[in-house]
């Protein structure tokens, strides 16, 4: 009887751990994909406009933020990297969308992949900083 609950319940048991560490690991990769975004957005506000680049969408979008300090963030090779450090992993796709008509723009298009999960986040900003 024994055996027959334990080869009965044993499957049971693994498929319902191997949920939860999927389950943990996609939550994981959002709330990562989530702070990087608003890092992304909230340092953007700051920028200045005049050091936007041209309207134009591309894996990478460098500008100078209200204290005049040049910011660079990068898609590339699975990352998203900020001056170089990395903050969010799994990067499956990534754009940055400038543009200057009828106001300034910046869109943000990220997805992150993990466990065969896809995480898609969008999002815009206005930047506040004309001068400079």
């Amino acid at each position: 009887v024994m055996g027959l609950i334990m080869g009965v319940g044993t499957p049971v048991l693994v498929a319902a751990y191997q949920s939860f560490l999927l389950g943990t690991a996609i939550q994981d990769a959002d709330s990562r994909a989530r702070l990087a975004m608003e890092r992304m957005l909230r340092e953007l506000r700051t920028a200045s406009l005049e050091s936007l680049p041209s309207p134009r969408t591309a894996t990478t979008l460098t500008f100078r933020d209200q204290d005049d300090l040049q910011i660079t963030y990068t898609f590339s090779g699975g990352q998203l990297t900020r001056n170089g450090i990395v903050l969010a992993q799994n990067v499956t796709a990534g754009t940055f969308t400038v543009a200057t008509s009828p106001a300034p723009l910046v869109n943000i298009d990220l997805t992150i992949t993990t466990s065969g999960q896809g995480i898609r986040l969008l999002s815009g900003v206005v930047p506040r900083n004309p001068w400079r």
